[in-house]
């Protein structure tokens, strides 16, 4: 049953790549023929109204990049501000937990005491640490899933102009559907808490442990008082570290995703206008031979989309291995 259900997944996700493939050569050479018939009937001016409107969805795509970089560029600003606030308030936190503990020592062996303070503190900045963390991890894949709707609807209100503008100008009904502006993967944050990560001064720990009676206790008190900020510093730094390093990677990805987004729209309409110039360039004998087999090329694409759309509102197994078998 489940290999069954895998085969039939493959074969719809096969047809639907044919049907996008299928779409935009369709879009390219129906651009072309009429592309190649307006200049013919000397309707150049129609051809470049359409090219500026595909110009424009270039300065779309570079505003939706701005865009990207100035948000990104923001939210690095505020999480190193909020770090550093961050950093006092937990330092606060974590030396209200650590006098509290101070004011109820056992009396214990010096090195017990220390390894018992070093665990109170470990476990109030882990706590407070991990709490910003997950704070910010999901603040930062809020914002950026709220960029890639943003540019999402910014590509569609792109589209739908192209659209219009062929259409209008061209004659032409685009075929190929709205591109998508795919998430960036944050993945799982590489920061984990290591207790022991800061305490490394085994000489020191020694000597403060075979003190007299109170003053090891006063000498580790004291000492762990004065790391206290320290360890904050280092383990917040930490998950702020690796916040920068997901945000940069994570810039760089939906800026190319854009970039690919915005192209799935352009490139076969750019080529269509690109093949017209090629061909009006040759002979007249040779552009009658030309628009003739655009022509004929059109309709052929026309009633392979039209098979592909078929499937797409009957997704039975059937017409899924008739696809393939059109696609052969």
């Amino acid at each position: 049953h489940l290999a069954a259900h895998r085969v039939r997944d493959l074969q719809i996700s096969i047809a639907q790549t044919a049907r996008r493939q299928t779409a935009q050569e369709l879009d390219q050479v129906a651009v072309t023929l009429a592309t190649l018939t307006a200049w013919v009937g000397h309707r150049d001016h129609q051809v470049g109204l359409f090219a500026e409107q595909l110009d424009a969805v270039g300065v779309q795509r570079d505003a939706a990049l701005d865009v990207t970089a100035s948000e990104f560029a923001r939210q690095l600003s505020q999480l190193d501000a909020d770090a550093a606030e961050q950093a006092r308030l937990i330092t606060a936190d974590v030396k209200a937990g650590f006098e509290r503990f101070c004011g109820a020592l056992p009396d214990e062996d010096p090195k017990d005491l220390e390894a018992a303070g070093r665990e109170v503190i470990a476990a109030r900045i882990r706590a407070e640490v991990e709490k910003w963390r997950d704070s910010w991890e999901t603040r930062l894949r809020q914002s950026i899933t709220g960029l890639a709707e943003r540019h999402q609807d910014s590509l569609a209100k792109a589209l739908a102009g192209l659209q219009q503008a062929a259409e209008e100008l061209l004659g032409v009904r685009l075929q190929a559907q709205l591109g998508t502006v795919e998430l960036p993967d944050l993945g799982n944050f590489r920061y984990e808490f290591d207790p022991g990560m800061g305490w490394n001064q085994p000489l020191a720990a020694a000597l403060r442990w075979h003190a007299p009676g109170r003053l090891a206790r006063r000498q580790i008190i004291n000492h762990l008082r004065e790391e206290l900020p320290r360890l904050v510093d280092k383990h917040l730094g930490r998950a702020r570290s690796d916040f920068q390093s997901r945000l940069q990677t994570a810039g760089r990805e939906l800026d190319a995703n854009i970039t690919a987004a915005f192209a799935h729209q352009q490139q076969a309409l750019r080529q269509g206008l690109s093949n017209a110039r090629s061909l009006y360039d040759r002979t007249h004998a040779d552009q009658q031979g030309a628009r003739q087999t655009l022509g004929a090329k059109r309709d052929e694409l026309q009633s392979l989309l039209a098979r592909f759309e078929e499937l797409g509102r009957y997704p039975t197994e059937q017409h899924s291995r008739q696809m393939i078998r059109s696609l052969a």
